[in-house]
């Protein structure tokens, strides 16, 4: 469902920015939609979509693309620790925050309602109204945790 949501939002937005609907965009958003895993590299985006269809697709096409994506609100561009940037749907996606392993990279997503109503409490306090946060805590997980003995 968030798929097709998702392929009705982008093209209304490239055709209100009279861009064109190419296969390889399409492909592109097909991709970030049809996976199961939710944060992404551009690079590994590249790879997937290759593997996946029988016309090669540019890295300039994937980033461009991204842009696109991220300026109709589709997915979201973060940096967590020294990485290039990850990209995550936002599309249907609740707000959440992020634990980041500092060993192997993994990123766990994570909601807490106390956490939202301090930001609330926090941004009230201060006369402030706050229009999007990002938190992101940085550790070890739990498998890098056994296998470093932290």
């Amino acid at each position: 469902m968030a798929h097709n949501l998702a392929k009705e939002v982008f093209l209304e937005y490239l055709n209100r920015q009279a861009l064109k609907v190419t296969r390889p965009r399409l492909k592109i958003l097909d991709v970030i939609f049809s996976r199961e895993k939710f944060h992404f590299q551009a690079d590994d985006l590249l790879e997937v979509v290759n593997a996946r269809s029988k016309e090669r697709v540019s890295r300039a096409t994937v980033y461009r693309t991204l842009e696109l994506l991220e300026e109709c609100g589709l997915v979201r561009k973060e940096r967590y620790k020294d990485q290039v940037g990850i990209y995550e749907r936002t599309l249907g996606d609740e707000h959440h925050d992020h634990l980041i392993c500092t060993e192997c990279g993994k990123i766990i997503e994570f909601h807490s309602p106390q956490l939202e109503q301090m930001k609330n409490k926090v941004a009230r306090a201060n006369k402030f109204t706050p229009t999007r946060h990002v938190l992101q805590i940085f550790g070890v997980c739990e498998s890098c945790a056994k296998k470093f003995r932290y």
